[in-house]
């Protein structure tokens, strides 16, 4: 789906910003498939701007990593995204990020490494790794759409809070 070395070489689209595989990403996800972003490492690996793809193993050893890859609970980071299947990325997004209602405003906390953002209604705001940022004009249980988590190639994951 994301390969960081190739660019717009070997039939990527440029697509959501960046240069990648679409089509693959929505036959992965239609086929149950593992998610991957990474590079096959032509050049000096980036740290701050490689793809990489996270395994969401339950055990911290070999055994626990394979069985997530076999189950697909990865999610792929590249480009400020994150791409997944929605029953693997939903809870992770969840788990990172703290979202209450309170006197007209929407308040998100990232408690995670990734920047998101997040829509709710017409506005919107990026919340950066570790920080927290509000969003105006909400109140009662809230919809947020994460304009940079996606679930296949069209469609971003919303969630209720």
């Amino acid at each position: 789906m994301k390969n960081g070395v190739v660019g717009k070489e070997w039939n990527t689209v440029n697509s959501h910003g960046t240069w990648l595989y679409p089509q693959a990403i929505d036959w992965a996800i239609e086929h149950n498939l593992t998610l991957f972003a990474n590079s096959d490492m032509h050049e000096t690996r980036n740290a701050q701007n490689s793809p990489a793809t996270l395994v969401l193993a339950e055990k911290r050893s070999v055994d626990g990593v394979m069985d997530a890859l076999r189950a697909g609970r990865t999610v792929a980071w590249f480009d400020g995204m994150l791409w997944g299947k929605k029953d693997v990325v939903e809870p992770v997004i969840k788990a990172v990020v703290s979202v209450t209602a309170k006197e007209g405003k929407v308040a998100i906390e990232n408690r995670g490494p990734a920047a998101l953002t997040a829509a709710v209604g017409d506005k919107s705001a990026e919340i950066k790794p570790f920080e927290s940022a509000e969003i105006e004009g909400a109140s009662g249980e809230q919809r947020v759409r994460w304009t940079n988590v996606w679930v296949n190639s069209k469609e971003n994951l919303e969630t209720r809070h």
